[in-house]
């Protein structure tokens, strides 16, 4: 308001009053306009929102019961990326004062407005029981299906603070999804995808082995962001090789602050560690 006030005296000696009046009205709607732009979603983007976030309510809750059952570190580590994802989700809500469901708001574990997505959480959890494949199974196909409404998302609005924030998510999904299907590797076995194509799959998973180049010792996506997890859950890259040998040291001998140390290899043993290297900011 103080540009219009300056503008406003820097014309009034030239111009009649109804010219200055119109004047600060016209500048007055234009910074009125200008603060208010982008602050309403349509419906659909305001669905889309509503909906990623019982979607990271999901792969939270169900990873959480994966960690309380089978103790892996994957899934402990996953799930707190889902609830900051949530989180952040949330602000972006309020932001654009969006309420979230009250499943949501309540944050009670299990619990969904969507009926698809209750169902969902029904059927993964009695999947993911059977045994830590099964479960590691689960968790890829939970972040297979994020990453294709994701990509949706993105395509579907114009709004670059949704667009951004989409985008991370959909980054950190790749990231979770590639810690899956090595855990599956590790266990003997695939994941073969669902709702994504193979191409866009084989992709994600090209992407995470580039990144891990020899000597880079770079992050996911060849990036080197604090904490973020040596090539999306394998060791840090250490001349692109896991840790070796039984102590699972590390590079070169060593154990560099932040990293696991790998026992050797990715996924081993009972607690199906997924070998996350730094403390992931999945």
């Amino acid at each position: 308001m103080h540009s219009l006030v300056v503008a406003v005296t820097l014309f009034a000696k030239d111009l009649p009053m109804r010219k200055i009046c119109l004047l600060a009205l016209a500048l007055m709607i234009t910074q009125l306009a200008t603060a208010q732009v982008r602050l309403v979603l349509n419906n659909a983007e305001k669905a889309t929102l509503t909906r990623m976030a019982e979607e990271e309510k999901l792969a939270y809750d169900v990873y959480m019961d994966m960690a309380e059952l089978w103790e892996a570190q994957a899934f402990i580590q996953i799930a707190a990326a889902e609830q900051r994802h949530l989180n952040r989700i949330k602000v972006l809500a309020d932001r654009y004062g969006i309420s979230m469901t009250k499943a949501v708001k309540a944050g009670e574990r299990g619990l969904f407005e969507d009926p698809v997505l209750q169902q969902s959480y029904i059927d993964l959890t009695q999947k993911g029981q059977r045994s830590l494949t099964a479960a590691f199974q689960v968790g890829a196909l939970i972040e297979d299906m994020d990453i294709k409404d994701l990509k949706k998302a993105i395509a579907e609005t114009n709004n670059k603070q949704l667009r951004d924030t989409y985008q991370k998510l959909l980054e950190s999904s790749s990231n979770h999804l590639v810690v899956f299907s090595d855990n599956l590797k590790d266990a003997g076995t695939a994941y073969v995808p669902t709702y994504i194509t193979t191409a866009d799959y084989d992709a994600i998973m090209r992407g995470s082995t580039k990144a891990c180049q020899s000597g880079t010792q770079q992050g996911c996506q060849g990036k080197k962001t604090q904490g973020e997890a040596g090539c999306a859950g394998k060791a840090t890259c250490c001349n692109g090789k896991a840790g070796k040998g039984q102590n699972g040291s590390g590079c070169q001998g060593k154990k560099t602050q932040g990293e696991a140390g790998c026992a050797g290899k990715a996924g081993k043993g009972q607690n199906g560690s997924g070998c996350q290297g730094k403390k992931a900011n999945f």
